[in-house]
């Protein structure tokens, strides 16, 4: 409240004169302008172009998106479990069967261990993974939408 009231204070000397009140406008617009550029945007994401709905939101980290494991690979055609006593989620197909571990830096596909660009995570009990790690171990090909923060993902 004593910011509003500081600022509708009026300064002035003999040279110039200015209202606090039209500064305080002016920084805050500036403010608000700076916070809604660095807000995060919700990322939309399609497979083989339809929309993939989730509450499982993806995440920007360093500058890189990071996708829930689970969704994608089940939008992807896969089955998708947590295994609680290897701690690893267990993603499979008719002829494939992956495991990955959260902190791991690699993964299993068809019993040959393969490495990940990036150290998978656990955020509300989901397995986050980069896209592109993501996109090597479930065959997929994505193009990343920058107009209209969408990332398009396709089975290839």
């Amino acid at each position: 409240m004593s910011f509003f009231v500081l600022s509708m204070v009026r300064y002035s000397n003999k040279t110039k004169s200015y209202h606090l009140f039209d500064i305080t406008l002016v920084l805050l617009a500036v403010l608000c302008v700076s916070v809604m550029l660095l807000m995060p945007r919700e990322v939309r994401m399609t497979m083989n172009g339809a929309e993939i709905c989730s509450d499982a939101e993806a995440i920007w980290k360093n500058e890189t998106l990071y996708l829930p494991i689970r969704i994608i690979a089940e939008e992807a055609g896969y089955d998708v479990h947590w295994d609680e006593n290897r701690q690893a989620v267990i993603i499979t197909s008719v002829h494939t069967e992956i495991e990955a571990k959260p902190d791991s830096n690699d993964y299993v596909k068809d019993k040959e261990r393969q490495m990940l660009t990036e150290l998978p995570f656990l955020v509300e009990n989901r397995v986050y993974m980069r896209i592109d790690d993501i996109a090597k171990m479930l065959e997929l090909s994505f193009i990343w939408d920058d107009e209209n923060y969408m990332i398009n993902l396709k089975v290839t």
